[in-house]
């Protein structure tokens, strides 16, 4: 819920939105402990597969499954491999996926962990000659 409460050190001076009579007023904003917290459910790559020329590169973009929506997960919880390789193509620790000069099919794995929460999404890649 929402509540409105009288806060005198909150407020700075100069408050030009605020006319003498609620100088002081603050709102606040609650927020239950329990069952409050962000609940990650997954990680996907969208467009579910990667299709790239040969020697060129691509950054590959995994997403957080949070409460159902969206989100960009923090790099330094995501790790990069390539799950069936393709010659001469890799991937980065950062998720650059850079394909070599073979055309071929693979498969790249993003894997967020974060203490004791791991997801893994594994994507089809395609390297193309032109």
């Amino acid at each position: 819920g929402m509540a409105i409460s009288f806060e005198d050190a909150t407020v700075q001076e100069g408050c030009g939105s605020c006319s003498d009579n609620n100088a002081e007023l603050v709102h606040y904003l609650y927020v239950a402990c329990d069952g409050g917290a962000d609940k990650i459910q997954g990680l996907v790559y969208v467009g579910g597969s990667v299709s790239l020329v040969k020697s060129t590169s691509t950054q590959l973009q995994f997403y957080l499954v949070v409460n159902g929506n969206l989100g960009k997960p923090d790099p330094a919880y995501m790790t990069y491999a390539m799950s069936t390789s393709i010659s001469g193509t890799t991937v980065s620790s950062a998720g650059l996926l850079t394909a070599g000069s073979t055309a071929g099919s693979g498969e790249v794995t993003g894997t967020y962990t974060n203490g004791t929460t791991s997801f893994a999404c594994p994507v089809n890649v395609t390297v193309t000659n032109s």
